[in-house]
């Protein structure tokens, strides 16, 4: 079921209307490369989609794939999955940890090479999640962005620019996309349900009750509650779902739910929700439930605050989900 809530174009908009009126000023004789700021699920990467789209004048939504591409780096084997269209290449290079820099040299360099397509001037290249990449990999972006400028256009996306160096800050025009205020959500809500969906006066209140700002959120429970007016919102909320199954595949007792888990976080990821989020939620989940006594829940504890200790210097956080997941698993079958 496909969200046509989501805008396609930058005429589109109606919530960060104005931010959507900046890029709509951009053409494909003035663009630079541009650093997107915001908390997941205010919007970013739909008002990105949309400026291609506008720019390019085209349905990225309808074009994109999931492609994956396997790097001989040293011994070893790297495989690589990453989104593309006939106009932009988009990769989560913080994924792949201590190989981010030779995944910049062999991969995106390569990329670069090519020259766009259809007589455009410029593929753009997104790089999601990147306040989470390297200092050392930062500074040979900002080498890439000196030479690649001439058919080459990077799109940032960063929660925060704590921890992005200057030099890269400096070669950027930054958009900073805002959690948008409760009374601005409920008119769109209000507007929604008016124009597009019929939504009860007591869905809406739930909607922004419950969605804690996120944009993904409401738009997908519009569009459930208007389809199935008995759904629960717990249905409806696909991130809270993802959670809720790597839960149940961590107190499966086999060793394939780690797969199963894996597959879950890159979902995840593609919709720009951070491993160290996933696993915040996937605890409070062992928490807040009935099913495990206070005496493993502070084992828990323990083994989630050893985990987010060794996030700070381990590069790969889903190594650090899959190690959570395997100490609970243990845990579980010795008590």
């Amino acid at each position: 079921m496909n969200n046509t809530l989501i805008p396609v174009k930058l005429d589109d908009f109606i919530l960060n209307k104005d931010i959507a009126e900046r890029l709509n000023s951009v053409s494909l004789e003035n663009v630079v490369n541009m650093m997107f700021i915001g908390k997941p699920n205010t919007g970013r990467k739909t008002l990105i989609y949309a400026f291609l789209n506008s720019i390019h004048n085209c349905n990225i939504y309808k074009l994109k794939t999931l492609n994956s591409l396997e790097l001989k780096i040293g011994n070893n084997k790297v495989n690589i999955e990453y989104v593309s269209s006939p106009y932009h290449i988009e990769i989560n290079l913080y994924e792949y940890g201590l190989y981010d820099k030779n995944i910049i040299s062999d991969f995106i360099m390569e990329q670069i090479s090519y020259k766009p397509i259809n007589n455009k001037p410029y593929k753009f290249i997104i790089i999601n999640h990147f306040d989470y990449v390297s200092k050392s990999s930062q500074i040979c972006l900002k080498l890439l962005l000196d030479k690649a400028s001439v058919n080459v256009r990077f799109i940032f996306i960063s929660d925060s620019a704590t921890k992005i160096d200057t030099s890269i800050l400096s070669r950027v025009a930054t958009i900073r996309v805002p959690v948008l205020d409760k009374s601005v959500l409920q008119d769109y809500i209000s507007v929604i349900s008016k124009t597009k969906y019929k939504i009860s006066l007591t869905h809406q209140k739930l909607i922004l009750q419950h969605s804690n700002s996120d944009l993904f959120v409401i738009n997908n429970a519009l569009m459930g509650f208007h389809y199935n007016k008995k759904l629960e919102f717990s249905q409806i909320n696909i991130i809270d779902k993802y959670i809720t199954d790597i839960v149940d595949n961590i107190v499966k007792k086999d060793l394939k739910s780690i797969a199963a888990i894996r597959n879950i976080a890159y979902n995840l990821l593609l919709i720009n929700i951070t491993i160290p989020y996933v696993l915040k939620k996937v605890y409070n989940c062992f928490m807040i439930s009935n099913k495990f006594n206070d005496k493993i829940k502070i084992k828990i504890t323990e083994v989630a605050c050893s985990i987010q200790t060794s996030m700070s210097s381990i590069e790969h956080d889903l190594i650090c989900l899959e190690f959570f997941a395997l100490k609970v698993k243990k845990l579980l079958i010795t008590n």
